[in-house]
């Protein structure tokens, strides 16, 4: 049972920050930038969102690993980034500010999400 919820808490931090990496690239190019101003009022930290935006990409790679052995966590990634991407395009596309709203939420639920998942399975 432990097994299970550890297995499921380190997909919900790969699929929460997939989805909070698409979103804060999304949210670095210009377009979105200047929509989302009222939720993103300082420009100074454009290139910040788009380095955690990498950064989140890369994390939700590692918990895929984790998740599965042998190489067979990429597969599992492509699939966390496929339905990720769809969430961030309609986000971006309608709501640029709920997007913008959306990378605290989510990469808050991944946080923990994660932390709890690396106590249980190492500690």
């Amino acid at each position: 049972m432990l097994a299970l919820l550890t297995t499921v808490l380190f997909a919900l931090t790969a699929f929460c920050t997939a989805v909070v990496g698409f979103l804060a690239l999304g949210l670095a190019m210009e377009r979105h930038w200047q929509d989302a101003d009222g939720a993103l009022s300082r420009p100074g930290i454009r290139n910040t969102v788009q380095a955690l935006g990498a950064l989140a990409l890369l994390v939700s790679l590692l918990c895929c690993a984790q998740l599965r052995t042998q190489g067979h966590g990429f597969v599992l990634w492509i699939g966390c980034l496929t339905a990720a991407v769809w969430g961030a395009i309609g986000l971006l596309s309608y709501r640029t500010a709920t997007a913008a709203r959306a990378v605290r939420l989510a990469s808050l639920l991944a946080v923990v999400s994660c932390i709890t998942a690396m106590v249980l399975r190492f500690g």
